[in-house]
């Protein structure tokens, strides 16, 4: 049936709201390391495959269906090429250094400490807690000023529900739907913003909100493109000290324009807010089903925080392993997309010892079940 539609793959994804991840392990353990998913495309099972496709020395370009995303013309994860994609992260890359990271350890306590004092009143006060909103909320706050060198005070919203937080939680059920029906992904790009957000629930509350965040965002961006020299005002570097120096681009010497500017600032935002949050509520939730885990994680903390007042520095806390482990572990559970799809070049590959056709689309997920690689408990 793959061979002739990818329905099949709809209607698992987009009708019963589910991931193929199993569902793939369950069709290479029946049909060996390549499996067809759909017509042109390709999944890959063996962990030796992986390398195969994801290589430093053969970079393919992404697939239009998984890396288009309506409202996004340009950015990091739309740019299909990989030149592009390759200029972009050297730019964007110094921001993510170890040295970047420590200049905005006050930023990221501020807002740690914010969260805190907002679950305790919302615990005090007998109120439960969506953690997944309030660790979201933190994480736009801290990726917003790391960004953008603003805030949008999403730590201060009722119940951690601010309109952003509850917006981009109502588009993520849309992205398979935008994945898997490319004529519905055509008519999202077409569709002016402003009706978008006349679509959205509760469009009366959201829509103000993401309007007003825009504007503040288009703003800074207004002014820092008429006088850059209000970056050397910022407490760090924000991502318009990277994409404003023309040194930083190699090859054009060409800075971005308003629209470019936003789209890889959003990107950044929606990426960055989603995943970490998402892994933070991994980790918590894992760790207090485990009542000697978190015994162990306070008997740590306490060793270099054993007063609340006075917090710990970043290499303090890196210096436990306990912790470390348990950060790590809460990485490695989060995975959970099929594959990152690349598209063969038009001479063709060899993976997996098959020959396979330029322009077909292959992909691996992170996730496998290799018994060869999974450790015993001996």
């Amino acid at each position: 049936m793959a061979g002739a539609t990818s329905l099949w793959r709809t209607y698992k994804e987009v009708v019963k709201k589910e991931t193929l991840a199993q569902e793939l392990f369950d069709l290479h353990k029946k049909y060996g390391n390549i499996v067809r998913i759909a017509p042109n495309e390709l999944h890959f099972g063996s962990p030796s495959s992986f390398h195969d496709i994801y290589n430093a020395s053969k970079r393919w370009d992404k697939d239009d269906g998984l890396y288009s995303v309506p409202g996004f013309k340009s950015g990091s994860f739309v740019f299909r090429k990989y030149a592009e994609a390759k200029e972009r992260r050297d730019v964007l890359l110094p921001m993510f250094s170890r040295k970047a990271i420590q200049n905005i350890e006050g930023l990221v306590w501020q807002n740690a400490t914010q969260l805190a004092s907002s679950i305790s009143k919302m615990n005090a006060a007998h109120y439960s807690i969506d953690l997944l909103y309030a660790f979201r909320s933190f994480t736009l706050d801290t990726i917003m000023g790391f960004t953008f060198g603003g805030c949008v005070d999403a730590l201060h919203a009722p119940a951690f529900a601010d309109p952003l937080i509850l917006a981009m939680d109502a588009t993520l059920p849309v992205l398979p739907l935008l994945k898997n029906i490319p004529w519905i992904r055509n008519l999202a790009f077409a569709i002016p913003p402003w009706l978008v957000m006349k679509a959205m629930p509760n469009a009366d509350e959201l829509a103000p909100r993401i309007y007003q965040v825009r504007d503040i965002i288009n703003k800074q961006l207004d002014e820092v493109l008429h006088a850059p020299e209000k970056l050397d005002e910022t407490a760090h570097q924000t991502i318009f000290h990277r994409m404003l120096d023309a040194n930083a681009y190699r090859k054009t010497k060409t800075v971005p324009d308003l629209t470019q500017l936003h789209d890889e600032g959003f990107t950044i935002i929606f990426a960055g807010a989603n995943t970490v949050a998402d892994t933070m509520l991994m980790g918590s939730y894992h760790a207090m089903r485990s009542p000697d885990l978190l015994r162990q994680l306070r008997e740590e903390l306490l060793m270099v925080w054993p007063d609340l007042h006075v917090r710990p520095s970043l290499a303090d806390l890196e210096s436990l392993p306990l912790l470390t482990a348990t950060i790590k572990e809460s990485l490695r559970f989060i995975p959970s997309g099929v594959s990152l799809t690349r598209v063969v070049p038009p001479g063709g590959a060899v993976l997996a010892g098959c020959e396979i056709p330029g322009g077909t689309i292959v992909g691996m997920a992170i996730l496998h079940s290799a018994g060869s690689m999974v450790a015993t408990k001996n």
